[in-house]
């Protein structure tokens, strides 16, 4: 029976057929005539009030929102909670949501009593949350207890106001999904971190991400290794058999891989505090053959029996950023990560050495790293390639570049003075006019990109050549040139140069500064 008044569902989740929804139409549109007729003949504001509160009630029934069903519902809250906060903010950080009431899952279960009821009801809207350092227990409690049994991800601050708050979550171990700790160094606060992790079991089913970094990210930098490790996390290959991603940002921390079979799954690993032996994060790479992104601070290791060391091919590696130690003493071989390493679909290759000039200053005998090994037994689709290290000779760049074609971005710096870095400039540099009007007829065609650093000393005449090869009519290659060795004036004189710069180019030289520092862009 069709209904003839809808008071007493006004203000609920009343979600009317058809029927109903012409029904209530044709009583909106009667009663705004009313309002229209009662501001000319009795403009009451109580009773005009009165009435224009019965029209919004009554079209708040027809929302397209009241169709939906409860399952539905939840899954919008959902995908929407996760568009709010999912993702890596900056420098990776892992974002998760926080308790605010202006964001989810809180803003949701204040529009409505039906979106409050279905909000509390959706266990994967309370899975993920951002703790706050104040907040008390009570409250992570709740958001914990609605989450029920599914997995939980949470970002926490290891510091000693938050026992309880630590103590509650090791007992919800086995759901844990991804875990951001920020850690603090102080001898108290390694005291707690070691005793947070005693209270652990070494399972960790359910794990997907673990982020450990510093509570205060501006105490220091790559502070060397005493030798005696504070706190070590042992994840074992059957205790975390579900991890993606690894990242340790903080130091006297240590992970133990033991060195078997399966596999690992993870596809990220990010270890840049304290050094890792290259031998101990060889193993890591090993058990991870499906690894897509490495970023590593490593110490090279005396290496007696290196045909002992069989190479590391890892088919889905695309992104490789390595720093390692300088090592200035020469007696032996070093093992280094590149020349025991294969990467096939390796897109982006960062390599520097740290810390090697004050070697370099004292005349210390070295072992020079080579990366042209790594490079010809890869031989990778390389669209982009940063070195830096006073010991990589110019020689290691040019025998690189023509195993290249895809290279788009070069940045090399801080490299050694000594060397002819013309030699590299004259290799990116093609024939002049360039053998077809589409094409430089240069090596590596892709090329767009160029920044020599201060030490890499080349004439402002190779230089010019170069711009001027990779630069045909109608095709303009490149985007920026940084040349810090070489004088912006005695570039940018050249008109043919400043066609390249009124066409796109950007290009920065050094200026009055000795050392390149100071130079601008012109563009």
């Amino acid at each position: 029976m069709d209904r003839v008044s809808f008071d007493d569902v006004l203000g609920t989740n009343y979600a009317p057929l058809d029927n109903g929804r012409r029904s209530i139409k044709t009583l909106v549109q009667s009663m705004e005539e009313l309002s229209s007729l009662n501001q000319v003949l009795s403009p009451s504001p109580a009773r005009c009030d009165k009435l224009h509160d019965s029209i919004s009630a009554h079209k708040a029934l027809l929302t397209r929102a009241q169709l939906l069903p409860p399952e539905l519902l939840s899954e919008i809250f959902t995908h929407s909670s996760l568009s709010e906060s999912s993702g890596s903010g900056r420098a990776g950080i892992l974002l998760l949501p926080h308790p605010r009431v202006s964001g989810s899952p809180l803003k949701l279960g204040r529009i409505c009593r039906r979106w409050h009821q279905i909000a509390l009801s959706t266990p994967s809207l309370w899975s993920a949350i951002t703790i706050p350092k104040n907040w008390n227990i009570e409250g992570l409690q709740e958001w914990i207890r609605r989450a029920g049994s599914v997995t939980i991800s949470f970002s926490v601050d290891v510091h000693q106001q938050k026992r309880e708050v630590l103590r509650l979550l090791a007992s919800h171990q086995s759901q844990w999904k991804e875990v951001v700790m920020h850690l603090d160094t102080s001898q108290a606060g390694r005291q707690l971190s070691r005793e947070f992790l005693e209270t652990l079991s070494r399972s960790y089913g359910n794990l997907q991400t673990l982020d450990i970094r510093l509570a205060h990210p501006d105490w220091g930098w790559k502070q060397p290794r005493n030798g005696n490790t504070d706190i070590e996390l042992t994840l074992g290959i059957d205790s975390a058999p579900h991890l993606r991603s690894l990242s340790f940002h903080a130091p006297d921390f240590k992970m133990v891989t033991l060195n078997t079979l399966p596999l690992l799954c993870l596809r990220e690993i990010r270890v840049d505090f304290d050094p890792v032996p290259v031998e101990e994060f060889l193993t890591l790479l090993r058990l991870s053959p499906t690894v897509e992104v490495v970023d590593a601070y490593l110490l090279p290791q005396h290496d007696s029996n290196d045909s002992s060391h069989e190479i590391a091919t890892l088919l889905n590696l695309k992104d490789l950023e390595i720093s390692e130690e300088y090592v200035g003493d020469s007696e032996g071989h070093y093992l280094c990560l590149l020349e025991k390493l294969a990467s096939p679909a390796l897109e982006r290759l960062c390599y520097s050495i740290a810390d090697c000039w004050e070697w370099i200053q004292q005349d210390m005998p070295t072992h020079v790293p080579h990366i042209k090994p790594f490079i010809h037994r890869s031989r990778p689709p390389l669209r982009e390639l940063r070195i830096q290290g006073y010991c990589i000779p110019a020689a290691d760049i040019i025998y690189c570049i023509q195993f290249l074609p895809n290279l788009a971005c070069i940045h090399i710096y801080d490299v050694a003075m000594s060397d002819d870095w013309d030699e590299v400039i004259q290799l990116l540099t093609g024939p002049i006019p360039p053998s077809d009007e589409n094409l430089s007829g240069c090596m590596c065609a892709l090329l767009n990109e160029i920044h020599f650093g201060q030490g890499n000393i080349v004439s402002p005449d190779s230089v010019i050549n170069m711009i001027l090869s990779r630069s045909p009519v109608g095709n303009q290659k490149l985007s920026c040139v940084t040349m810090l060795s070489c004088s912006e004036h005695d570039v940018l004189t050249h008109p043919k140069i400043m066609d390249c710069v009124a066409n796109g180019l950007k290009f920065r030289g050094s200026d009055t500064d000795p050392w390149g520092g100071g130079g601008s862009w012109v563009s």
